[in-house]
This record gives C-alpha cells, structure tokens and sequence, in this order.
C-alpha cells in the first residue's frame, strides 16, 4: 500500500506549490488535511494514511506535470510553455522539487506521450521527443551524463 497523492497544478507557480505540499512532513500534514487538489481524497483511507505517518507505507506522487510545449489554443494542458527552453527549465524545476524532498519516495509523471486530447507528454502524439532524449533522461533521473555501458 502506497500513499498516493496528485500533484498536477493549473498554474506555471508549479515548482513553489510543489515545494509548500512536498518539502517537508508540515507541508504533507497541511495537504493531508485539506479536501486536496481540485478537491480528491489524497488518500484511500484514514488505515493508509495512518500507515504513512507512522512510517509503514512510502509516500508516491502519482501524477504530477501538465506542461505543454507550443500547444494550440484547442489542446488541453494544465501549464503552456512557449519555447524548448522554458518547458525544460520547468520540466527540470518541477523533478527538481520531487527529487530533493526528504518524505517522497517515488514518482509517476503526467504523462509519457501526448493523446488526441492532452499536450502534457515527454513525447508527441507521434512518439518523437519534446527535448533530446538525454536531457529528458538528465532530468527525469536528475543525472548529469549517461551510465557507462
């Protein structure tokens, strides 16, 4: 069992909710307290959340993201971007905050590839990358070259 958690954000002041939600127990325990995100239950129940606090289930944040590069006005995404730069520099600041924070264990980010619907993914509808492929992996892993083979 995993305390699960939303962090998708209609807003680009994304990395300094992440941070006020994610940077530590107070935040949490803030978050937890709360109706949430657009109003869902953080948690399945009071057992799973009880379990967290007493250290016995890893805190994940199951989605999280919502950027978008260059996306047309009739194409959903929670934060636009208008350039390769901005969407790395906030691809990098929103990992960044995850990364560095003392109580998340894992991660899932919203999402891998673009649909018909949504301009959110790493990738595009037609599987070609919004970035290099290492400088998304340089982020998502929060690495600085590729592993030696």
């Amino acid at each position: 069992m995993v305390l699960s958690t939303c962090a998708n954000i209609c807003q680009v002041e994304i990395t300094g909710l992440l941070t006020r939600r994610y940077g530590d127990v107070a935040g949490l325990e803030a978050l937890l307290a709360s109706p949430g995100p657009a109003g869902r239950t953080l948690s399945l129940d009071a057992r799973q959340t009880e379990r967290y606090r007493a250290g016995e289930v890893p805190l994940m944040v199951t989605e999280f993201g919502g950027l978008s590069v260059g996306a047309e006005e009739d194409e959903f995404s929670y934060t636009r971007t208008s350039s390769d730069t901005q969407y790395a520099a906030l691809l990098g600041e929103i990992f960044g905050v995850l990364h560095t924070s003392p109580i998340v264990a894992g991660f899932c980010y919203t999402q891998f590839m673009d649909t018909a619907q949504e301009t959110n993914g790493l990738l595009y509808t037609d599987g070609s990358p919004k970035l290099p492929l290492e400088t998304i992996r340089r982020i998502v892993t929060r690495t600085e070259a590729a592993p030696e083979e």
